[in-house]
């Protein structure tokens, strides 16, 4: 196995130090058999669950506009706050030759928000599941790492 592809989950915020210390295991573990670790970003978690439903009252009440969608969209300075204390972490990993770390939010955001979909697609199957077509969407930002 020359390369591995981790999630980089942030739910368990409050175990960091345990985030930390097992991603410099797992790091040095498979740096010594020659294999590259990428640790992908986890998508921006919406403050939402269910936007299906969202979606389809926006949809019936002719309210499913691009501005109707951006008022219910994640804003990207709570994603990098929520992102900031993983990012604290991967800061310590990221000059080590064997580990990439892809961040997300830089395809998934703007400058002031992160949708969850537009007039045409959800982008979310809830919170924080992207839907099959979207993350297809995102295949070309992993195709230089394979």
């Amino acid at each position: 196995v020359k390369k591995v592809f981790v999630s980089g989950r942030f739910s368990h915020k409050s175990q960091i130090a345990t985030l930390e210390r097992d991603l410099a295991v797992t790091l040095e573990q498979y740096a010594l058999h020659g294999a590259h670790l990428y640790m992908i970003q986890q998508p921006p978690i919406q403050p939402l669950s269910d936007y299906g439903q969202l979606y389809a009252r926006l949809k019936q009440s002719n309210n499913l506009t691009e501005s109707g969608l951006r008022a219910y969209a994640l804003t990207k300075q709570a994603q990098l706050d929520e992102q900031a204390a993983v990012d604290r972490v991967v800061a310590k990993f990221q000059r080590h030759p064997h580990f990439t770390y892809i961040r997300l939010d830089e395809s998934m955001c703007d400058q002031a928000v992160c949708m969850f979909g537009t007039v045409h697609e959800l982008f979310y199957t809830d919170a924080n599941h992207l839907a099959y077509n979207y993350a297809k969407r995102l295949a070309p930002l992993f195709h230089k790492y394979l």
